[in-house]
């Protein structure tokens, strides 16, 4: 009589207790399914895969070398047993997405599709402090910017909070915004938001400001006017020169 514990070729008790798990695991899962056509793909499936429990439970059959003819004990369950678990669990995992639409978790998908932006927009614009998912901060919270959501921006009205005024990288006030709100000058371009600028909203109880061109050195007196707002004018969904302005003076 062979001594098992010494036989390579039998698998593990612990690698067919895990086996029989998840195959009894499966059919609870079947019971707590509601869908018929599923629970009918289902079990269809583990009709199929009780074939393969059978056949580790079997007595052991190691396969010959067709050219030698030496039997070779690794080919045995062991060498079954391993593709079979990898067959269930694929051919399982194809049933449920199959038949049913399910999908990886979308807020999870999301989350780090917003996390990979939100990376790329620190590096393309560097010096800022990711505050939340979805902002970083930049020049002590003198500058908020805010990843867009491109599944809601309408571009049919300005989302700038109300004590803010705001810029947006894209026209109809979509694409990453950043909001100011300290009175006097802001250098944008000290920041990395120099000449991104192709809408903007003003959303203060009062005052005004203006966006520049900055040319010289040493002061703004050759700086270029190039648009402005205030309570009376708002927004402008496409401003005159986009992707000039870096720096703004604001008038409290």
């Amino acid at each position: 009589m062979r001594d098992a514990a010494a036989d390579s070729s039998l698998p593990e008790i612990g690698e067919v207790a895990a086996f029989l798990d998840m195959e009894a695991g499966l059919r609870e899962l079947l019971l707590r399914v509601q869908h018929a056509d599923l629970r009918a793909a289902v079990a269809a499936q583990l009709d199929t895969d009780a074939g393969l429990v059978e056949l580790l439970r079997a007595g052991d059959v190691p396969a010959a070398d067709e050219r030698t003819g030496h039997v070779d004990p690794s080919s045995g369950r062991r060498a079954i047993l391993v593709p079979a678990l990898a067959c269930i669990l694929a051919i399982g995992m194809m049933v449920l997405v199959g038949r049913v639409g399910l999908r990886p978790d979308q807020g999870v998908l999301a989350a780090s599709a917003t996390q990979s932006r939100m990376e790329q927009l620190l590096a393309d614009h560097p010096g800022g402090t990711q505050i939340s998912p979805t902002e970083a901060s930049y020049g002590d919270g003198k500058l908020v910017v805010t990843l867009d959501e491109p599944s809601s921006s309408s571009g049919l009205s300005a989302d700038c909070p109300a004590g803010w005024f705001c810029f947006y990288s894209e026209p109809d006030y979509r694409g990453v915004r950043g909001k100011l709100s300290d009175c006097g000058w802001s250098d944008l371009y000290l920041w990395g938001w120099g000449d991104h600028i192709s809408s903007v909203y003003y959303n203060v109880s009062s005052g005004s400001v203006d966006f520049l061109d900055h040319r010289g050195s040493g002061g703004h007196a050759g700086d270029e006017l190039l648009f402005s707002l205030s309570v009376t004018k708002r927004g402008i969904r496409l401003v005159p020169q986009p992707n000039r302005a870096d720096h703004v003076n604001h008038h409290c």
